[in-house]
């Protein structure tokens, strides 16, 4: 529910909010009813994703690729639901590209998960993309300002159907 603000409702029409978690859906439902966009809640999982083939335009994935199992098998499902002509706007933390970085990742991953619901540091998110099925049109990488390297390496961009 933290994106729903920013939906602009002459430009979006409907948002399909997808999570198996059932503890976020009152907070989504909150933020749900401050806009006048139209909102969908699915307690679903990403990989599982039962939407119709070809069925949406947009597919906006923040700071969710970390903490699905199988990020390639949800973005495979995203892709099946969107149009031939849609686009894939991702804003996720992964894998950061300095060897020393990337170390500590590896080795504060098994913890990590634990801590914070499953989310994993070392994900390669471009390569998950690609393998799901998409190409890269548009990609920025930086670390997130004021905030410790090794969880903090942002992926932001889009991506087509291929």
């Amino acid at each position: 529910g933290h994106n729903l603000p920013f939906y602009d409702p002459a430009h979006v029409r409907k948002v399909i909010a997808v999570e198996p978690e059932a503890a976020f859906e009152r907070q989504f439902r909150e933020q749900a009813g401050r806009t006048p966009v139209e909102t969908e809640w699915r307690r679903e999982t990403a990989e599982q994703l039962n939407l119709p083939p070809n069925s949406v335009d947009t597919i906006l994935a923040t700071f969710v690729l970390c903490t699905i199992p199988d990020g390639v098998a949800a973005l495979k499902a995203a892709r099946k639901a969107l149009r031939p002509e849609g686009r894939l706007i991702f804003c996720e933390h992964g894998l950061a590209p300095d060897p020393k970085i990337a170390r500590t990742q590896k080795r504060l991953e098994p913890v990590w998960r634990a801590i914070f619901g499953g989310c994993h540091l070392t994900r390669p998110i471009p390569t998950l993309i690609e393998a799901a099925g998409f190409r890269l049109e548009a990609l920025d990488q930086a670390y997130m300002p004021d905030s410790p390297k090794f969880a903090s390496f942002l992926y932001q961009g889009a991506a087509a159907p291929v």
